[in-house]
């Protein structure tokens, strides 16, 4: 059989004892039998427990795959029965922990490490206002420097070139890695001419969910704008380059 999945959610469920599991669509004369591999071919997965013993289950949808993220799913477990009354037979009996693992792509709202930052976007396509601090010595001045575009986040990774140019993967939901760096970035508007430095690498975690909050306080040189910090600020050292390459 051809796999003509994109993204792959497996279904495991586990029982009380916290060591036996079961993978979805793997059958005995009907019944969900342990051991075999995952499936990475169908996008409905089964789960049927033959004698299930009473306690706490645990049913897991582990997101092995998602390059397209983020992917919807859904549960449906049948002939569940409360704590107050005996479970039909051939059932599970609750109570049932729910719970979701691997990645299924960056979390919305706002990413940072010392020196850079950014935001992903509500639904997880694209990566905003990826800024980065600077300080240039030869005119004394910090800076927060911000690439104004949205960049798609594609594979869990991002890129966009220039004078101010970053890349990055997101290696899980809450952490991505990368490097950026500047080349030649007119800061002239500021007296401190053009300006280069790195390429700088960087690790971003998740912070919140919040989103931008765009004011007109900055110098703009499309596609990126310059805002001069406070004298306390703290950045990275860059150099002033000629125009000309």
């Amino acid at each position: 059989v051809t796999n003509q999945l994109v993204n792959n959610l497996n279904l495991i469920v586990t029982a009380p004892d916290g060591s036996t599991s079961y993978l979805g669509n793997h059958f005995s004369n009907g019944w969900t039998t342990t051991g075999g591999s995952a499936d990475t071919v169908n996008n409905v997965e089964n789960v049927y427990i033959q004698n299930p013993v009473s306690g706490t289950w645990t049913i897991e949808v582990d997101a092995v795959n998602v390059p397209q993220g983020p992917q919807p799913y859904a549960l449906v477990i049948d002939g569940a029965a409360s704590s107050t009354s005996p479970p039909p037979p051939n059932y599970i009996y609750l109570p049932l922990v729910l719970k979701t693992s691997g990645s299924t792509g960056p979390q919305a709202g706002f990413w940072e490490d010392t020196f850079d930052e950014f935001y992903v976007t509500p639904d997880q396509a694209y990566v905003d206002d990826f800024a980065t601090h600077i300080y240039v010595p030869s005119c004394n001045k910090y800076f927060t420097i911000t690439h104004l575009p949205q960049e798609s986040i594609s594979s869990n990774s991002f890129s966009f070139s220039g004078a101010f140019y970053a890349s990055g993967i997101f290696d899980s939901n809450t952490t991505a890695s990368g490097t950026d760096g500047l080349d030649h970035l007119d800061l002239t508007y500021f007296g401190c001419g053009y300006v280069s430095g790195g390429p700088w690498s960087w690790d971003a975690t998740w912070q919140n969910t919040s989103q931008p909050t765009h004011f007109n306080t900055a110098s703009v040189v499309e596609p990126n704008s310059a805002q001069q910090l406070p004298p306390s600020a703290s950045g990275r050292h860059v150099v002033v380059t000629p125009l000309s390459k």
